[in-house]
């Protein structure tokens, strides 16, 4: 009976240690800037090298984040018989409800999501698994079950 505590114990504590290092604290000084319009290779999964920027030294901020608008447009809009896909990656600036979230817009024939990230370079492609602290945290709760 010791055993299983001192396991459960152990579980939580390891558990609350990888839901601690799920969030970045830092600043993405570091951020892919260009518009897929204008920019070769803007929509590529991982930008060039050529789009990377170090929005702190460019814009003279010291709370810098990145961002990714992934802009979509129907048919017909503009006169275009197929609708278009844009990706415009920027540099922006922290406020306490932008970080490390998206928000969609839309008005008529078009539609926006737009994400923003503090990680280093985090406006590239978006991430299709979990995270390694939120995997461990799903391995440790199931642990936990049985």
């Amino acid at each position: 009976m010791v055993l299983v505590r001192v396991c459960v114990v152990i579980s939580v504590i390891l558990g609350a240690l990888l839901l601690c290092s799920n969030f970045y604290s830092g600043d993405a000084a570091n951020c892919y800037e260009c518009n897929s319009y204008v920019d070769t290779g803007c929509d590529d999964d991982i930008p060039h090298e050529t789009y990377k920027t170090n929005c702190s030294e460019k814009y003279n901020v010291s709370n810098p984040l990145c961002r990714k608008a992934v802009l979509n447009t129907e048919p017909g809009l503009r006169g275009k018989a197929t609708g278009e896909k844009r990706v415009i990656r920027s540099c922006g600036w922290k406020d306490t409800s932008s970080a490390n979230s998206c928000r969609r817009s839309s008005g008529a024939g078009w539609y926006q999501m737009t994400c923003s990230c503090i990680e280093e370079y985090c406006n590239s492609a978006p991430r299709i698994s979990l995270p390694l602290p939120t995997m461990g945290m799903l391995l440790l709760y199931v642990l936990n079950i049985f």
